[in-house]
């Protein structure tokens, strides 16, 4: 399942949201085995329609968790799928974005706005129940370990891992630009995250060992490497989802596929315009597997 969200330097901001259905499917004649099988949008259907600006789409497979601004205010709303019902989730914030879902689904990573600094990262019950800052961290972005024990999140140029409570911070990388849109790998043995170059208008999408080990750029010199960012790994761990936004003819974002089973290769384009989608979310595995 998938979800227009956030996008590059700036949220990509939408006012309706979209599941895309992504399923592998066989190329007739394909000389490389590896090619034979590649990911591909099969359907497409809109969830919204309301003309409310959106952001940082979440799922649970049953509802969609979407940060709003219907006014002044940003406020975090839950629809339910396939669309039919939504509600927003009663909280003490006056500006809040979500962030991430539990693993378990049973809270939502929070972040008070700010007005430009470093927010505070707080857990936010789905149903009944009272906000809980994670330790004294502050930062732009953060999110879970696919297994709830870890949360890495970035401040600034530097990217952090810390346990799931927000306790133990360690340092883990520190870029050449802005951090944001972390995510761990399915085993939560590597971290990618976005490098974001506001005076150059670039960002790329990098990689580095949940020790610190291995920091590398993932995408190279493939053309698209340069305005590539927030990406998120399949649920199953199969394909690395990002979006890429071209300028010409016309400005679009559209979304790409890396598969993660092999040697990184070529990515491979889910959607082509006319129409602009941000970047994927993917849901966590479930605590079970």
């Amino acid at each position: 399942m998938f979800t227009a969200g956030k996008g590059a330097v700036a949220p990509f901001v939408l006012t309706q949201a979209f599941l895309l259905l992504v399923a592998t499917v066989t190329v007739p004649g394909a000389d490389n085995p590896k090619e034979a099988d590649r990911p591909a949008v099969t359907s497409v259907k809109q969830i919204t329609s309301d003309g409310v600006s959106k952001t940082n789409l979440l799922s649970d497979e049953s509802n969609l968790y979407v940060t709003e601004w219907p006014a002044a205010r940003h406020v975090i709303a839950r629809v339910s799928l396939p669309g039919d019902n939504r509600s927003v989730i009663s909280n003490a914030f006056r500006n809040v974005q979500a962030l991430d879902i539990s693993p378990d689904r049973s809270k939502l990573l929070v972040s008070p706005m700010q007005g430009g600094g470093d927010s505070e990262f707080w857990t936010l019950p789905v149903n009944a129940g009272s906000p809980k800052r994670l330790g004294d961290l502050t930062g732009r972005d953060a999110t879970w370990s696919a297994d709830g024990e870890y949360l890495v999140f970035s401040k600034g140029t530097k990217l952090y891992i810390a346990n799931a409570a927000g306790f133990g911070a360690r340092e883990t990388f520190t870029a050449s630009g802005s951090v944001f849109a972390p995510r761990f790998s399915h085993d939560g043995k590597r971290v990618r995250f976005t490098v974001g170059n506001t005076a150059q208008n670039v960002t790329s999408i990098w990689e580095v060992g949940s020790d610190g080990s291995n920091p590398h750029s993932v995408l190279g010199n493939w053309q698209g490497a340069s305005t590539a960012c927030c990406g998120s790994w399949s649920a199953d761990g199969h394909y690395y989802i990002f979006q890429v936004t071209q300028s010409a003819p016309t400005a679009v974002t559209t979304l790409w596929a890396l598969l993660e089973s092999s040697p990184i290769g070529t990515p491979v384009q889910l959607t082509s315009g006319p129409m602009s989608f941000g970047n994927a979310w993917t849901t966590h595995p479930t605590v079970n597997g």
